[in-house]
């Protein structure tokens, strides 16, 4: 929140943080909401729904929580007690998040490159690999005010571009759940649902609770999480219809929404793989800070080489097989996050 007064933000600014963070280069490639509701063709709609409706119940609880207690920490928010052991083994679950979200994306990064330029995955995630590292050793903070003005650009473009491919397709046909085999950790879209939203919340915390302490009031902050989750909510049903109106296509692509926009014109896909790519890039360096911030301070260059080393092999697995094993098994971790913090919640509630 450097830059502003503190109380200065609105809920629209709240909810807007809030969707910015959750819709990230992944969210905006259709590849997640291929994989958690997608395949379940128009029940993945309800799942959406659901999903929308537990981001804005549980934003609106970090909301009451952080202001309840008067904290920022993500660690004393989600966990009721005072236990330093517990706090320690949530921050250390979170370098792991981090790691792999790092991994994820350089994976991503790769599928980019194969579809948009036609490079090898294996080279193009080296290269984003390699240019994560040089700006880590060199200076993360300069380079990601630059790049984090990409993922808002990127938001609004895939709004717009969902849309006109909306209009320009004659039907919509949903996938047969015999075609299209969900993740072995994410078999029904009920369950898929909260998995998604597990280990998609747990990251937002710090960020709506930050918001809560800068809101012109506690209308603002509560309004800012509800309205944050009912954007993400039509953001992700527009990308799910674009992705029903060819399933076949949706599910043969790592990157589905730049196979989608390639229909419209070739020079705007080249435009929104650039972007695509920047947006990746900026969460990679961001991921791969965060990672290396949480090792040991000494030899800190040998832990961000050993760091990008691990990350990169890692992301020879694909994109497409780290979203379906690697986030259903993030999300099972956090829902035992999420159950501590709606306790905390009860609890407070109670004492007021």
């Amino acid at each position: 929140m450097t830059g502003r007064k503190k109380g200065s933000l609105s809920w629209f600014h709240i909810a807007l943080l809030y969707i910015g963070f959750l819709m990230g280069a992944g969210f905006a490639s259709g590849k997640e909401l291929w994989q958690f509701f997608g395949v379940f063709g128009d029940l993945g709609a309800f799942g959406i729904l659901v999903a929308s409706a537990l981001f804005m119940a549980l934003g609106c609880c970090v909301v009451f929580i952080s202001r309840r207690k008067r904290t920022e920490d993500m660690a004393s928010i989600i966990y009721p007690g005072k236990s330093k052991g517990f706090q320690r083994v949530i921050r250390t679950c979170m370098a792991l998040f981090l790691f792999s979200a790092y991994f994820s994306m350089i994976a991503a990064g790769g599928s980019v490159f194969r579809e948009q330029f036609g490079i090898p995955s294996a080279l193009g995630s080296l290269i984003l690999t390699l240019l994560a590292l040089l700006v880590a050793i060199k200076g993360f903070g300069r380079v990601s005010k630059v790049l984090g003005k990409v993922v808002p650009i990127l938001l609004v473009v895939t709004l717009v571009l969902t849309i006109v491919i909306l209009v320009r397709s004659e039907n919509i046909s949903a996938p047969g759940n015999e075609l299209f085999e969900p993740s072995l950790f994410a078999q029904n879209w009920i369950f898929s649902s909260f998995v998604y939203v597990g280990y998609n919340i747990i990251g937002a915390v710090v960020m709506l609770s930050n918001g809560s302490a800068n809101a012109r009031s506690r209308g603002h902050a509560y309004w800012g999480a509800a309205a944050g989750g009912i954007f993400l909510g039509i953001f992700a049903l527009l990308i799910h219809f674009v992705m029903l109106t060819d399933p076949t296509l949706a599910a043969g692509r790592d990157l589905p929404m730049l196979a989608f926009v390639m229909r419209i014109d070739p020079v705007i896909q080249w435009v929104y793989g650039i972007i695509l790519l920047a947006a990746i890039f900026n969460t990679t360096t961001g991921a791969f800070f965060g990672t290396v911030s949480a090792l040991p301070k000494k030899r800190s260059w040998l832990w961000a080489v050993l760091v990008a080393l691990a990350g990169y092999l890692v992301s020879l697995l694909g994109f497409s097989n780290i979203v379906a094993i690697f986030y259903p098994l993030e999300g099972y971790i956090s829902l035992i996050f999420i159950c501590l913090m709606v306790v905390q919640f009860f609890m407070l509630l109670r004492k007021k």
